[in-house]
């Protein structure tokens, strides 16, 4: 489970620099309206009432009306920008680490769930070299446990094919020249 956790992390991470790069821009404040020429503006009059009055009723004031301010244009879907080709490349790499690892994981578990189902197959004779017999409730749990390692060999397989196919297909991108120059 563990392993499953680490490579979402590293693709959240990996993503996070193309999330970065499809945000739109923060709007730039709106410039402050100039002074108007105070003769052309009508006067507002605030009335004094009687108490009475202020009672009954309250003072009208007019507000100044607000513009709306115009929101900035966000870019198209189709306008964003692809990885530059270093970003490929890290990314091929990471990758290509990954796959390797997954491998290595793979392989390890899957020579100890090999060896271990050799010994079930013939208990008798794998009872002879151990200190620790497999009798009773413990072939169960033996088996249980062949099961558990050869699990974590598939799953390291499959996080390696997963991490292979990226890493591929990131290569085979970079070398057709489909990203941006990295010196741009």
């Amino acid at each position: 489970m563990r392993w499953v956790a680490a490579i979402a992390t590293i693709g959240l991470l990996l993503g996070g620099t193309v999330r970065a790069q499809e945000s739109t821009p923060a709007p730039e404040p709106a410039p402050a309206p100039a002074p108007a020429d105070t003769a052309a503006q009508p006067e507002t009059k605030t009335l004094t009432a009687s108490p009475a009055d202020a009672a009954a009723a309250p003072a009208s004031e007019t507000k100044p009306e607000v513009k709306p301010e115009a929101k900035p244009e966000a870019k198209p879907e189709a306008a964003i920008d692809a990885p530059s080709d270093l970003e490929r490349i890290i990314v091929a790499g990471a990758a290509g680490a990954v796959a390797v690892a997954g491998l290595a994981v793979g392989v390890t578990f899957g020579v100890l769930a090999l060896g271990d189902y050799n010994c079930l197959k013939d208990v008798t004779a794998c009872n002879k070299d151990r200190t620790d017999k497999i009798e009773g409730t413990k072939y169960l749990d033996a088996r249980a446990e062949v099961e558990r390692k050869a699990l974590y060999a598939d799953m390291g397989y499959l996080v390696a094919a997963t991490a292979a196919t990226v890493a591929i297909v990131g290569t085979v991108e970079l070398l057709l020249g489909s990203g941006k120059e990295s010196a741009e």
